[in-house]
């Protein structure tokens, strides 16, 4: 990734420049967070969700939801498929501009704004940019980062400005129909204008979970542990969150990843606590150990979480565990409650 410093001046000033373009022209005013509508490259694999924030109060603004991930987070949080409200700070995935005062910006606002050389007074909002990652506290965007924002922002403000999205964001038939209007950018430059299903934007998810993931350790390995435990009849369920006090790790704070396996009759069998960007490793090669210490296979596990799906469905397939993901668990939320009342764990 690129650092603040290597952004051109001019980079930044056009940056500034279409932040307080879309602030202009305030579509807040006309759109709540659910008024979706997406912006698709036509030289990018992934289509980006678009959500104006600020309607009901707080901070004015918009949220990006990049990809197969930020997809998947953005519908976890608005169809509430989480069981503690604490549990949402820890499940948007996306980068943010929003508009707030200079008093509390942090240094890497001022660094940008410094490059900038622009001046924006010092009883104004500022744009603000920041990015959302499960596990971490909010951190300033860097070069390519700030890049992409740039070129969601050009085709955003064409979009509300020249082609009507306002219009037909407020045609409330399309919200029931559970569509959006998409703008789709040619390699030309040139703006296309369509609508996709929620149905086909959740499958960009769906492409994402399955795609392969890496293992530590090869088919035959896996194959050779699975041989030498006896396959049980337990079906148990796995989930994860983030622990509530964050850990500041040179400089970068986060919040431990909590996996959770829970036998039917709602007693924990099973935990591992990690930073959250070393989750997959650490929890794959768990499992393995997991099971060498309990010489036993599950015969089911049960999963909420499409990341922790992603994660472990590859290694526990291999082993001849099958997988299975629900809308809903029956057993871990009344763990989490104990854990969010108590911190029990």
């Amino acid at each position: 990734m690129k650092e603040h410093l290597t952004l051109s001046k001019e980079e930044l000033q056009e940056l500034f420049k279409k932040a307080e373009k879309f602030r202009g022209l305030d579509p807040w005013q006309w759109l709540v967070e659910d008024d979706i509508f997406a912006v698709k490259f036509q030289n990018m694999e992934e289509t980006i969700i678009c959500s104006v924030l600020g309607s009901k109060g707080g901070a004015r603004g918009i949220a990006f939801y990049v990809g197969g991930d930020g997809i998947e987070s953005y519908f976890r949080l608005h169809e509430g498929r989480y069981d503690q409200q604490l549990e949402q700070i820890h499940i948007t995935d996306s980068f943010v501009l929003y508009f707030d005062e200079v008093s509390k910006n942090e240094e890497g606002d001022s660094i940008l704004l410094m490059n900038s050389g622009i001046d924006f007074g010092r009883d104004k909002e500022l744009p603000i940019f920041r990015r959302n990652e499960p596990g971490y506290v909010p951190r300033v965007l860097v070069g390519d980062e700030l890049e992409l924002v740039s070129r969601i922002l050009s085709v955003v403000n064409y979009g509300i400005e020249v082609e009507g999205l306002l219009i037909d964001l407020q045609n409330r038939r399309l919200k029931i129909e559970k569509k959006c209007p998409v703008v789709k950018v040619n390699i030309d430059g040139k703006y296309v204008n369509t609508l996709l299903s929620y149905e086909c934007l959740k499958q960009e998810c769906i492409e994402s979970i399955n795609k392969p993931r890496p293992k530590p350790c090869d088919e035959l390995m896996l194959k050779r542990i699975s041989k030498s435990y006896e396959s049980s009849h337990y079906i148990l369920e796995m989930d994860y969150f983030n622990y509530g006090v964050g850990v500041d790790d040179e400089g970068r704070p986060y919040f431990p990843a909590v996996l959770l396996i829970v036998d039917e009759g709602t007693n924990i069998v099973g935990y591992q606590i990690t930073q959250p960007d070393l989750a997959e490793e650490a929890w794959q090669q768990y499992m393995i150990e997991w099971i060498k210490e309990k010489k036993i296979l599950p015969y089911k596990m049960i999963l909420r979480n499409k990341t922790l799906y992603k994660y472990l469905k590859g290694i526990l397939s291999g082993l001849g565990i099958k997988v299975e993901l629900r809308q809903k668990l029956d057993n871990i939320p009344a763990i989490k409650k104990q854990y969010f009342s108590n911190r029990i764990i």
